[in-house]
């Protein structure tokens, strides 16, 4: 059994040794694209924001002042931000795709996780907490023994 398994090793250790070029250009063609598009979103992100200073002045909202320093400063984040997409990409898909599958199974198996997709809480259309946890339940009371929330004095 362990000669079995070393040889799977082996094959597949060969494999990776035999292709690592072409490894090795498909993680470069994908950082590529994922840098080249990382940096047209911030791009167009700078753009929005731009967009909305000059149509939608909030006078209580603190913009970024203009002026070369602020481009400056908004091209050398793009440039870090894009750079590390870049670099990281597959391990951001499989970030992706892996919340992607734990939502499923949340969706289809609440019980497994918790209960963490339930949306439907009683409280919603409240306006505020569900009544287990509400303190004009029975047993929250007020230290005197009455029931809710004590009566104000006026």
């Amino acid at each position: 059994m362990p000669e079995r398994r070393n040889d799977e090793m082996i094959k597949i250790a060969d494999f990776i040794f035999r292709n690592w070029r072409i490894f090795a250009l498909v993680y470069a063609i994908g950082g590529t694209v994922v840098f080249i598009l990382s940096l047209v979103f911030m791009r167009l992100l700078a753009k929005w924001a731009d967009y909305d200073k000059e149509n939608f002045p909030d006078f209580d909202y603190d913009y970024p002042p203009e002026g070369w320093k602020n481009t400056a400063r908004v091209i050398i984040v793009s440039l870090f931000l894009s750079v590390l997409c870049a670099v990281l990409w597959p391990v951001i898909l499989l970030a992706f795709f892996g919340v992607l599958f734990l939502t499923e199974i949340a969706e289809r198996f609440p019980s497994l996780m918790g209960h963490l997709a339930d949306d439907d809480s009683e409280g919603d259309e409240k306006g505020g907490v569900p009544d287990e946890y509400s303190r004009a339940d029975p047993g929250h009371g007020s230290c005197d023994g009455r029931r809710g929330f004590p009566e104000s004095e006026e």
